[in-house]
């Protein structure tokens, strides 16, 4: 059985195929392979990966196109791991940013409507196993990264509202409302979009 690269030789060889430093020079990159690199188990290929598929000059040399059950069946459990280990190294984001950045994807799939949305009652499902299986650092996260900037839409706040009705979830529910409530009308605000 052939000997798998190293992490580093990995991430060296991806980089290398986007382009590295100039995304100019990206060869021609098979879908088949970029799908390879995403089922690394490590997180450092992983957001190596991720930092490149989410760079449009570098991910347009992709062939075939990586297509959207691509994408979202990668980011977002990469996204929700990163929150769940809080990582933060080179390729890989720490909990809060990995949150800030799950609240950009929620919001561009939430406003698309071509999305299922059977996707983002999975995604609110995710958030709310990730919040109850964590301890207080990714509770904390799920809360400030995740929850308070996607209610600044209000339509996103009405989505979970039945979370009110559990034991668990109704607490960070209404803390993360508290953040929309107390916000002046147009300070702070990320995401709104009523």
């Amino acid at each position: 059985m052939p000997e798998e690269p190293s992490i580093h030789a990995t991430i060296e060889l991806i980089c290398a195929a986007f382009g590295g430093d100039d995304p100019t020079l990206a060869c021609e990159i098979s879908r088949e392979q970029v799908l390879d690199w995403m089922h690394s188990r490590d997180i450092q290929v992983q957001g190596c990966v991720l930092a490149m598929i989410c760079d449009f000059d570098r991910a347009k040399h992709i062939t075939p196109q990586l297509g959207f059950e691509d994408y979202y069946g990668f980011v977002v459990p990469h996204l929700i791991r990163c929150i769940e280990e809080n990582p933060d190294s080179q390729w890989v984001h720490s909990r809060y940013i990995a949150g800030y950045d799950l609240v950009k994807w929620i919001t561009t799939f939430w406003k698309d409507e071509t999305v299922p949305r059977a996707i983002l009652v999975e995604i609110k499902q995710r958030l709310a196993d990730l919040y109850k299986s964590g301890d207080e650092g990714v509770r904390d996260a799920v809360l400030n990264a995740v929850l308070e900037h996607l209610f600044e839409n209000g339509q996103l706040a009405d989505f979970f509202k039945d979370w009110q009705d559990d034991p668990v979830l109704a607490h960070v529910y209404q803390d993360a409302l508290l953040w929309r409530q107390e916000m002046p009308p147009g300070v702070g605000r990320l995401f709104r979009s009523e």
